[in-house]
């Protein structure tokens, strides 16, 4: 900017404000310098309503950014951890690998249920009882207790 222009934008700012007797505007809003003015009020409040959404915002993106870096530092680690398994691990196929896993899932599920039917067969043999007499003629109670 040269020294012409700066007389140019002084006489712009003085002329302005010989128009409102000294007092300024902002975005169209004349500022009169009272402080009890209502438009002084409304405008003051609009501000300080700004400024907290401006700090919320800033806090926001703060937090965006520690999430993102804890987001990119746990990538990392699960890189290194990938880099510690077997060659044969890493050499494997992603579907082969799923298909592995949903084996072990189904045995175990198999396991479970067996575990299930043994214990039913335990219930009902613990209520299976025979009396049984014996040649002198006392009787007994024949029965499955289990010791837990």
């Amino acid at each position: 900017m040269e020294a012409g222009d700066c007389s140019l934008v002084k006489g712009k700012i003085d002329e302005q404000t010989s128009k409102t007797d000294g007092n300024f505007s902002i975005g169209g809003h004349l500022i009169i310098d009272s402080p009890g003015y209502e438009p002084n009020k409304n405008l003051r409040a609009k501000l300080e309503s700004a400024k907290a959404k401006l700090n919320s915002t800033i806090q926001m993106k703060a937090k965006l950014v520690l999430e993102n870096s804890k987001t990119k530092e746990s990538i990392e680690q699960e890189k290194c951890q990938i880099n510690n398994f077997k060659p044969e691990l890493r050499a494997m196929n992603m579907k082969k690998m799923e298909e592995e896993y949903y084996a072990l899932l189904s045995d175990k599920a198999g396991e479970a249920q067996y575990l299930l039917s043994l214990q039913g067969q335990i219930e009902k043999l613990k209520g299976l009882s025979h009396k049984i007499k014996c040649a002198c003629g006392t009787e007994y109670k024949v029965g499955l207790e289990l010791c837990a």
